[in-house]
């Protein structure tokens, strides 16, 4: 079971980027009593109007057209998307406020209480996830394929599986904090 916040009953949380793991981020803290926001740089035009009205059904609300101070100002998590740059001026400043900013799979970490095999390096993450996961299959194991593969790693349902296999980028290792993969696989690194 990882380490991290499991209580966010009432806590603020602010999520930069409207993706699917800024998406699926979001799902996972409202159902579980989080007061979220989301922050997304793209105009509502460019914006799918099903996942706005989702996302409102579940009382997120979400800025769109920039990032702004108004996203923080009553964060006490922050939690970010795989594409969002960590030097952007909302960042920049909850780093000087002392807020935690952590990406999803830093959150989904402190939420799964199965074991997780982490695939990242330069390149074939998705080859190998796909072949890990096939092998385990193979022996009888129930597993999930997720991060960069797929569905988002915050996403899954650990319940009735044994292992997760998680393809993990630079970007998401970027803002982890206690992620600490069962089985963690580097492939490679080149710049």
């Amino acid at each position: 079971m990882g380490e991290g916040i499991r209580d966010f009953k009432n806590k603020h949380v602010t999520i930069f980027g409207l993706a699917k793991s800024g998406v699926a981020a979001a799902k996972k803290l409202a159902s579980l009593g989080a007061k979220v926001i989301i922050s997304e740089v793209r105009p509502a035009a460019q914006v799918d109007p099903g996942v706005l009205e989702e996302l409102a059904g579940l009382k997120v609300e979400v800025e769109l057209g920039g990032h702004t101070a108004k996203a923080i100002s009553s964060a006490e998590l922050i939690v970010v998307s795989p594409g969002i740059h960590l030097d952007i001026p909302p960042l920049e400043q909850a780093k000087q406020r002392g807020i935690p900013i952590i990406s999803e799979i830093e959150l989904a970490y402190g939420l799964l209480k199965k074991p997780i095999i982490a695939v990242t390096g330069t390149n074939g993450k998705t080859t190998t996830t796909t072949l890990i996961g096939e092998l385990l299959k193979a022996g009888g194991k129930r597993v999930a394929l997720a991060g960069n593969i797929g569905s988002p790693l915050v996403g899954v349902d650990d319940s009735n599986l044994d292992y997760i296999v998680a393809e993990i980028s630079s970007y998401q290792l970027e803002t982890v904090v206690n992620f600490k993969p069962w089985i963690s696989v580097i492939l490679n690194i080149q710049p």
